[in-house]
């Protein structure tokens, strides 16, 4: 079986990083292949057949291809060969999964967006930025007091996108102090050795 996760050039995509982690945790090989934007995605061929909007990641297979990082992730964890069932092992542990890999895209992500925007394009940060990072984290704080995993009492799949940006030095180390049930899991998820195999040395381990 022969897989391939197209991605863009951007060293420090999360996107990618988490799809990786996934992988090696699943024991499911595959090989990440960088492209630059405005070549490969814009083609129409990409567009029919990959990304419909020209849009990375993409995860290649011999039947087909696979787009939007929670729909990689599924499949991903559908074809495990690890024993581990980072799909859980219910009906409803699946449904969990599902509902923390929405969580981690309409939330987690988003909470941080005005920041990485202002990172990468410069510009005036919104003043109350702040306050939707901390509404996400206390949200995940509190589902974290009495759990140690998301789901169950194992790692899942969804183990793999419950990352945060950590915005500055100031800011992110405040976060680490008053958050810590959150950051225990972001640790958790860094410092498996599998996971430390694929993330940059600047993805590891958060401080609190």
């Amino acid at each position: 079986m022969s897989l391939t996760l197209w991605s863009g050039v951007n060293a420090g995509n999360t996107r990618t990083h988490k799809l990786l982690a996934a992988a090696t945790l699943a024991n499911v090989a595959v090989t990440p292949k960088t492209c630059e934007y405005g070549r490969e995605n814009s083609t129409a061929e990409c567009c029919r057949n990959c990304s419909p909007c020209g849009r990375y990641p993409v995860l290649q297979t011999e039947e087909g291809c696979v787009f939007e990082s929670n729909a990689i992730l599924h499949h991903t964890a559908c074809i495990e060969r690890s024993g581990g069932f980072l799909y859980g092992l219910t009906p409803l542990e699946g449904s969990q999964v599902d509902m923390w890999l929405d969580f981690s895209a309409t939330e987690l992500d988003a909470a941080p967006a005005p920041f990485v925007q202002h990172a990468f394009r410069g510009g005036q940060r919104l003043a109350n930025a702040m306050d939707r990072v901390h509404e996400v984290l206390r949200a995940l704080e509190a589902w974290l007091e009495t759990r140690t995993f998301l789901v169950d009492e194992c790692v899942a799949v969804a183990f793999a996108p419950q990352w945060h940006y950590r915005l500055s030095g100031a800011e992110g180390e405040a976060l680490t102090r008053k958050y810590r049930n959150a950051y225990r899991l972001y640790n958790t998820v860094v410092q498996q050795p599998k996971t430390v195999e694929v993330l940059p040395p600047s993805r590891l381990c958060w401080t609190r």
